[in-house]
């Protein structure tokens, strides 16, 4: 298994989530975030936007957007996943540079980057066929 993409990274990764095991199960993304307060922050719930994939159906090519001055910081503005079988996305605005990493002999089964409040880069395992 090899990484790749590695996209705004200028330092070693501080989220690695490799987990082809249960690539099949679907991968989460944020949706809703519900903050309670009184006075005080007294609750954070995220919800999950979940990516099932279908018998079969793999990963094939992550794109997207990268913006290099968001806040201060780069960050990745927009994603989109593309399978065998079709895409799931945009997530996100979409402005600044594009990137895509097509996966031409393999398929995409993990990831890792780098975030604060915000991913700033990205990059992915690639199992070869």
């Amino acid at each position: 298994m090899n990484n790749y993409g590695d996209y705004n990274m200028g330092q070693r990764p501080n989220w690695d989530r490799m987990r082809p095991s249960n690539m099949g199960q679907g991968c989460p993304d944020i949706t809703t975030i519900e903050i309670y307060s009184r006075g005080a922050i007294e609750t954070v719930i995220c919800r999950y936007f979940q990516i099932d994939l279908k018998e079969g159906e793999y990963l094939s090519c992550m794109r997207g957007y990268i913006i290099l001055n968001y806040q201060g910081l780069p960050c990745i503005s927009q994603i989109i996943f593309e399978t065998n079988l079709g895409k799931y996305g945009p997530y996100g605005r979409g402005s600044g540079t594009p990137f895509a990493l097509p996966v031409l002999e393999g398929k995409i089964v993990g990831f890792f980057g780098r975030a604060g409040d915000y991913i700033t880069s990205i990059g992915c395992y690639i199992m070869p066929n």
